[in-house]
């Protein structure tokens, strides 16, 4: 029911160009990454299954690219955040697509027909079968996520993680909470087991938050294949989180290190006291929007899935936010829960010094501050203009490192950069 057929997905960019962000950059202007020599891209899979489709795997929302400066060659983070994918655009693209007056299966057909040598018998199917089914599976899909009509949009690199499991799955009422956060990175699951997860800390149980995430878009007790999830959960947990691409001061590096370890380490480092575990709001007053998103009628509901894999006894409500351990940090920028801080710089700030509106969601990297670049031509024409008064995305909080100095500052960002 989630896939879309292979020969519609390569005739929508025709069909729907004008509705697309950047028509001649096709599925591209989404925030899609496609490699050399692939024909869709990272995050499909083609499945044969009486006809040739296309379905998202857990890579969609779980790989970074990045650039080191301006026209250079797209490069790889094999489990990142997706910080330029706008999901939600790229799904809505999808279903006002199917239901526009351009997308009639005799125009569709038409359009493979043009790509593809069908047979009459072929055509016949795509007409009166195959593509009705997708048009009324992408009509049904905008009307379970109509709520998301009336939360702020969620831009690149965002998305709202269990909104679709309260209306979607187990059909609660619509509460009106905004649980939009930054995609996280699933890479070093193995150092993470035991560890309090979700960026609220509501599960410490890997294999239970995996199937839950594979529920929440659409899969299902008996569509899971149990052997090709295990290789999947297998290579997350060896994942080793990728390098920074740029040179480092060793010495600043090295000064830097102290001042982590003084100041951060008892939250952030694998093996501290406090790392995995939960800090509460009141504390770290960050913005509480996707806490409250997570309800205890969720969490009761999570408590009566019984049905073969399916388990999700580990689910509990907390009040903070979960103190995550550092590895990878250059390339999970932006910062905080909901991407609300361009940089690590913009983080050691007093949160009144934070940028207010920053465009998210563009590729090149800057190393100097930590973070993707975030204002220019370049940023304006790719990324998502966040505005940090919006409610779900307030910048404040965690004001831990504010009080360094300029130079201590400069230090510490020196050692991130080699974790």
């Amino acid at each position: 029911e989630a896939r879309v057929p292979l020969y519609v997905w390569e005739v929508i960019p025709e069909l729907c160009g004008d509705k697309m962000p950047d028509p001649i950059a096709g599925w591209s202007s989404f925030g899609l990454i496609y490699e050399a020599g692939k024909n869709t891209p990272v995050g499909f899979a083609q499945r044969q299954i009486g006809y040739p489709s296309v379905e998202p795997t857990c890579s969609l929302c779980h790989t970074a690219n990045f650039r080191t400066a301006e026209g250079g060659a797209q490069q790889i983070a094999a489990g990142g955040p997706a910080h330029a994918l706008d999901l939600q655009a790229f799904q809505w693209f999808l279903y006002d697509c199917a239901q526009s007056p351009a997308f009639t299966p005799k125009a569709v057909v038409a359009k493979i027909a043009a790509k593809h040598k069908l047979s009459w018998f072929q055509k016949l199917v795509y007409e009166l079968a195959i593509v009705p089914s997708a048009q009324m599976g992408l009509k049904i899909q905008s009307n379970a996520y109509a709520w998301q009509k009336k939360r702020p949009e969620q831009g690149r690199g965002r998305t709202d993680t269990f909104n679709p499991t309260k209306i979607t799955v187990f059909r609660l009422p619509d509460d009106g909470t905004i649980g939009t956060v930054d995609l996280p990175a699933v890479w070093n699951q193995r150092a993470r087991e035991g560890m309090w997860l979700h960026w609220d800390g509501n599960n410490d149980n890997i294999h239970e938050r995996n199937y839950a995430a594979a529920m929440a878009v659409g899969a299902t007790p008996h569509s899971v294949v149990p052997a090709n999830f295990q290789i999947v959960t297998d290579y997350l947990l060896g994942l080793p989180p990728a390098k920074f691409p740029y040179p480092v001061d060793a010495a600043k590096a090295e000064r830097g290190w102290k001042i982590f370890d003084a100041q951060c380490a008892s939250c952030h480092a694998f093996g501290s006291e406090k790392v995995g575990t939960v800090t509460d709001i009141a504390e770290i007053g960050t913005d509480s929007h996707r806490l409250e998103s997570f309800t205890q009628e969720l969490v009761d509901n999570f408590h009566t899935v019984h049905e073969g894999l399916f388990q999700f006894d580990s689910y509990r409500k907390t009040n903070g936010y979960s103190n995550l351990p550092i590895d990878g940090t250059w390339v999970r920028a932006p910062y905080l829960h909901n991407g609300s801080v361009p940089t690590l710089w913009d983080l050691l700030q007093a949160p009144a010094n934070r940028p207010q509106k920053f465009w998210k969601g563009y590729d090149v990297y800057d190393p100097v501050n930590m973070g993707f670049v975030s204002s220019g031509p370049g940023a304006e024409k790719m990324g998502f203009l966040l505005d940090t008064s919006v409610a779900g995305n307030s910048n404040q909080g965690h004001v831990y490192g504010t009080q360094l100095s300029d130079a201590e500052k400069w230090d510490l960002i020196e050692f991130l950069k080699t974790q």
